[in-house]
């Protein structure tokens, strides 16, 4: 009743639009791998294009195919022919004339005009994520530049008429006041433009879940004064007056458990609306699937699911790391940091440190974190607050183990701004660390924003960082084997491995090696070095994990020794795999989808599922009850 009565009162004092703060589940489309963007294209467009049928359409981009799809009333994704291959097609837009289609994987933006086809942005774009067209007007969002560049088409060269800084750009939208909208996911705030992107700029919101907070905001819709916004963290669509940023409501409802949908929403990416605002698309590439929503109505009633037996009691990200027995787990729902004692089975919480917020301590948007090799302290990287810093925490095991307030405590902080290169330089860019590893008394960061990995020693101090090939377009994170570096590129689907004497000699693994061929990747989000020097890769696009056989100090070894690549819910089986890290002489991945992590030794046997509130150490069959193999 409170959150009714603020939106009564808001609306009151801005006078704001009809905006549809209701919705009501329509239909959903299974299995569209990879969905990512979304737009609905006229029919006039649609025959422009050449795609068969008459009518408005819906399509769907889908970055683990390569390719756009389009939705029909029987509720089947059909592949659609006329664009070709793309190369990881993340996000869309159209026009009455046109329609653009951002290709994360080569870095640019394709658009297409009845039988033209040309491309925007090559060789300026790095990462681009989104995009938005006003006439001649198109906006990009660039979470690896940082930046929202607007292009005019009308101008000499396609001319870059205005560049917005952020910290991860992930929406644009135009909106129907003259205002360009973006969206900062680590920020976790929205952003208007004046004059259609090329004037003064004003911030909105800040991170939470109650009206008028965001948490990892990312696809943008604009459509009649409202501003609709893809919440991701928070499960939802949120509605913004697009005249003023006032707040006017939300719907959708947070799954309680994975793959549960028909109105439930679990991690939006992208959202768009049909002509008249009647209908509303939204990609859920978490659960490879579209829902359609009917907008406006009455407010949605509770279905009655409580959180009940089976329900997930927490979330994993992809940050992980572990050494000398402490494991170190990322919960991106609440930004906190769960430390757990790995030398247990199963590993045992012993604390919890950081959630969201400004002081010391509190970590917006946590992207990095690091174990020391002596196990009794551990890095977190935040990059929205731009720190880096170190706590301690010893965990006593002569004494029973017990979950510990006050277990950790925070010892030291490197802020990014002030750091400098070993020859006293300043970065090009604030460095954004997306991962940490240590090799005897250095500490290696790996900086996606200057493309390069950084090395520190224990102090702080700068030593002579390491640059990352021209080529990479996307390094997520990295291993050291031996002196051997492997940065995995999800937006190239390759791994780069330093090897050979020369520091800038850098190889391409596009594929892995196994017994009956190579296995090209689709979209490799983690790599973890073991005991053994065995490289463990996970392919989020594949659903998989692979154990590699180990490597030689001159070369990283590619031939596959054991494929963990069922997909599904049960033990040995992942949902979009991310961050994998060295567990004792096995390894540990995140198994993402599943809100749960995985554990798996030296040979690459499965040996547990765990998350905070139950483990398995016996194999579960789809015939088997949840608890009767629970150890």
């Amino acid at each position: 009743m409170a959150f009714v009565a603020l939106v009564t009162l808001v609306s009151a004092l801005f006078g704001a639009q009809d905006c549809p703060v209701h919705a009501q589940p329509l239909r959903q489309v299974d299995r569209v791998d990879g969905a990512a963007g979304c737009a609905w294209i006229s029919g006039d467009l649609r025959a422009a294009l050449g795609i068969e049928g008459s009518g408005e359409l819906l399509l769907v981009s889908s970055g683990e195919s390569n390719a756009v799809f389009a939705v029909t009333d029987s509720l089947t994704a059909t592949r659609v022919d006329r664009f070709g291959t793309l190369q990881w097609p993340v996000a869309m837009a159209s026009d009455d004339e046109a329609l653009l289609i951002v290709e994360r994987g080569a870095g640019r933006v394709a658009i297409f005009h009845g039988d033209t086809h040309f491309t925007l942005g090559g060789g300026v774009l790095r990462t681009p994520c989104a995009v938005a067209v006003d006439g001649t007007l198109v906006a990009v969002a660039d979470d690896g530049l940082g930046e929202v560049l607007v292009f005019d088409l009308a101008a000499p060269n396609n001319a870059i008429i205005a560049r917005h800084q952020g910290t991860r750009p992930s929406g644009v939208a135009f909106d129907g006041f003259g205002h360009l909208w973006w969206s900062d996911a680590e920020k976790h705030q929205l952003h208007c433009v004046e004059d259609h992107g090329r004037g003064a700029s004003k911030a909105f919101g800040e991170r939470g879940s109650f009206p008028g907070q965001f948490t990892e905001p990312r696809a943008l819709a604009a459509r009649d004064g409202c501003l609709f916004v893809a919440d991701h963290l928070n499960h939802r669509i949120a509605i913004v007056h697009a005249a003023n940023g006032a707040f006017m409501g939300y719907w959708g409802m947070h799954a309680v458990v994975p793959r549960q949908g028909d109105g439930r929403i679990h991690y939006p990416d992208a959202i768009a609306l049909n002509a008249d605002g009647s209908i509303a698309a939204i990609t859920e590439g978490f659960e490879d699937r579209v829902q359609l929503f009917a907008t406006g109505g009455a407010a949605s009633v509770d279905d009655g699911l409580g959180s009940g037996k089976g329900a997930v009691s927490s979330h994993f990200g992809s940050e992980v790391a572990c050494a000398g027995g402490l494991l170190a787990m990322h919960e991106p729902e609440t930004g906190a940091v769960i430390l757990f004692d790995a030398i247990n089975v199963p590993p045992y919480n012993v604390a919890t440190v950081g959630a969201s917020g400004a002081s010391p301590g509190r970590y917006p948007s946590i992207s990095a974190l690091g174990v020391f090799p002596d196990g009794k302290r551990f890095v977190i990287a935040d990059a929205s607050r731009n720190v880096f810093d170190v706590w301690a925490c010893e965990i006593d095991r002569t004494q029973p183990l017990i979950w510990n307030a006050f277990g950790a405590r925070l010892v030291k902080s490197l802020d990014l701004t002030k750091l400098r290169n070993a020859d006293g330089s300043k970065p090009e860019r604030t460095p954004r660390i997306v991962d940490i590893e240590f090799q005897q008394e250095t500490i290696y960061a790996l900086d996606s924003a200057n493309r390069s990995i950084v090395q520190l020693s224990w102090s702080f101090a700068a030593l002579p960082e390491v640059k990352l090939p021209e080529e990479i377009r996307e390094p997520v994170e990295f291993c050291l084997i031996y002196g051997l570096i492997v940065v995995a590129d999800p937006a190239s689907q390759c791994l780069w491995s330093r090897e050979g004497e020369k520091p800038d000699e850098w190889r391409e693994i596009r594929t892995l090696l196994l017994p009956d061929g190579p296995m090209p990747f689709i979209r490799p989000m983690g790599v973890a070095s073991t005991a053994a020097h065995a490289l463990v890769v996970s392919d989020a696009g594949r659903d998989s994990v692979y154990l590699c056989t180990p490597s030689s100090e001159k070369t990283v070894s590619a031939q596959v020794a054991r494929a963990l690549s069922t997909r599904g819910e049960l033990d040995e089986e992942f949902w979009m795999p991310l961050g994998v890290a060295p567990l004792g002489d096995g390894f540990t991945a995140v198994d993402r989808g599943n809100h749960r992590f995985q554990l798996f030794d030296a040979n690459g046997q499965w040996t547990l599922t765990t998350s905070l509130s139950r483990f398995y150490t016996r194999k579960r069959t789809p015939a088997t009850d949840s608890t009767g193999n629970e150890s």
